[in-house]
């Protein structure tokens, strides 16, 4: 995930948060069946403590920005991921 805010695109429209994201997070698998759902490698992969599968960890974007992992080891960055993108959200999309 990047940290410094010059390395990222500023989205100008809501139709740029899926592009954004990906610049963002990585490559995401947006679901056919839930536009607003992704599944994505999990940013706090590194806490795992068991293998993982493919959609292991989803993106949400209906609302508020969310990234959920089945692992509970990586619970804590995920949510420092969370606040992080909701904060980049507000500076570039309101």
């Amino acid at each position: 995930m990047k940290t410094n805010s010059s390395e990222m695109k500023r989205p100008t429209k809501a139709k740029d948060i899926k592009p954004w994201l990906e610049d963002q997070c990585g490559e995401i698998e947006w679901d056919d069946k839930n536009p607003n759902k992704g599944y994505l490698e999990c940013p706090g992969i590194e806490f795992h403590t068991e293998p993982g599968g493919p959609k292991d960890c989803a993106v949400f974007i209906n609302g508020t920005i969310t990234l959920t992992c089945f692992h509970v080891g990586c619970a804590e960055y995920l949510a420092k991921c969370n606040k992080y993108l909701r904060g980049e959200m507000r500076k570039n999309f309101d």
